[in-house]
């Protein structure tokens, strides 16, 4: 059996997460390393997630934790300005948006 790896926050990140629940579905625009996303996937507070930047390396960055941490089946990872990346089909419940520029 392979035991996944776990994240762990910084303060700053936890807060963040303290106000997500209830929802369920999220989005995190410009999410950079896709920690919000991973450890709420991880610790089984969202079915779904869409992780958004404007850069291919924070993108790229992004996809190898989701598939490091385990996360693929919940958290997709898509390339995009702001909020023109999620699709209504997403039902997106709340989205965040911490720590840009």
């Amino acid at each position: 059996m392979i035991k996944m790896e776990r994240i762990v926050l910084s303060s700053r990140l936890q807060a963040i997460v303290d106000y997500i629940a209830p929802y369920r579905r999220i989005a995190d625009i410009g999410t950079d390393h896709c920690y919000v996303p991973i450890y709420l996937a991880q610790n089984g507070f969202i079915d779904f997630a869409v992780a958004t930047d404007l850069r291919d390396g924070p993108v790229q960055e992004a996809r190898k934790n989701v598939a490091r941490f385990g996360v693929h089946h919940c958290v997709h990872v898509r390339k995009g300005d702001g909020l023109t990346p999620l699709r209504e089909s997403d039902g997106i419940e709340v989205v965040i948006i911490a720590g840009m520029g």
